[in-house]
């Protein structure tokens, strides 16, 4: 559910809501609220960073050591979904045992953040 007074859109497969201008020099909160239909539900917001890197913007949820940079904003969000999603699908079926410290700590993170639709 979105607070009141937020500005929602969808993006790709992801809904998000927004709280800051495209145009803020500060780094702005992106807030992913719904993963619409792609097998898994948040258990809570994914709360991603958008900044601008030089001449691109860069999009980052560091717990995920997840980053997608484009010279277009709209773009660098799509990459950061998709790459989420390639994360999710590739690493929350993987065994614990196949996986080494870093990729452990993410499947943790993407553990306490997603689970599958029909499961808790």
């Amino acid at each position: 559910m979105l607070a009141a007074g937020v500005e929602a859109y969808q993006e790709g497969a992801l809904y998000v809501s927004e709280g800051a201008p495209h145009y803020s020099p500060e780094p702005e909160r992106l807030e992913f609220t719904d993963l619409a239909g792609a097998g898994y539900a948040l258990k809570r917001p994914l709360v991603a960073m958008v900044s601008r890197d030089g001449g691109e913007y860069k999009v980052e949820y560091p717990p995920l050591e997840l980053y997608a940079f484009s010279e277009d904003r709209g773009e660098a969000v799509r990459e950061f979904v998709a790459d989420f999603f390639d994360l999710c699908g590739g690493i929350l079926e993987m065994d614990d045992s196949e996986l080494g410290k870093g990729p452990k700590r993410w499947k943790d993170e993407l553990s306490s953040l997603v689970a599958k639709n029909g499961s808790d």
